[in-house]
């Protein structure tokens, strides 16, 4: 093989790997941007929407177990407070007989999907603030409820509305 040959072979592979290097980290870098910044962008848009009344909740934009705790801790604590503000001689045993009943309302998808729209609906219609956006998990306050996303697939983009409470103030 001559030397202009075997520079030229050289020189073709040296610019295939190079394209091949430059397409890999294109690729890397839009599924980068998919999972930290397009995906959590469309989830949030989603529940704007719920809120607006454009779309319903779907379950498969929540993590149900932990909004589900959540939503009952919450139910037990507005009960015991209404309760304590009644002339109930034992309110503490009137909670304790009443949670059951009205935790079941959130029990099934089809009730935490409907608590949990009316939850958005009731947010005051203002600008949705991100306070923190980092790559597994973003926060977003409304007024002054905070709503945190999490992506919770490790390769794969699962975006999914985690926590909703009061954003702390400092």
């Amino acid at each position: 093989m001559t030397k202009p040959i075997k520079w030229g072979l050289m020189a073709a592979v040296a610019g295939t790997l190079l394209v091949l290097i430059i397409v890999w980290g294109v690729q890397r870098y839009q599924d980068r941007l998919e999972r930290e910044i397009y995906a959590p962008e469309r989830l949030q848009l989603g529940l704007m929407a719920v809120q607006a009344g454009e779309r319903s909740l779907q379950a498969v934009d929540l993590v149900a177990a932990t909004l589900r705790e959540q939503e009952q801790r919450r139910i037990r604590q507005l009960l015991a407070r209404d309760l304590s503000l009644t002339p109930h001689p034992d309110p503490d045993q009137a909670v304790a007989l009443l949670t059951p009943g009205a935790v079941s309302l959130v029990a099934t998808e089809e009730g935490l999907l409907a608590a949990l729209t009316r939850r958005l609906v009731a947010l005051p219609e203002e600008d949705w603030q991100r306070t923190i956006i980092a790559a597994d998990h973003w926060e977003v306050a409304v007024g002054d409820s905070c709503l945190t996303l999490r992506n919770g697939g490790t390769t794969d983009v699962d975006w999914r509305w985690t926590s909703i409470s009061r954003c702390e103030t400092d």
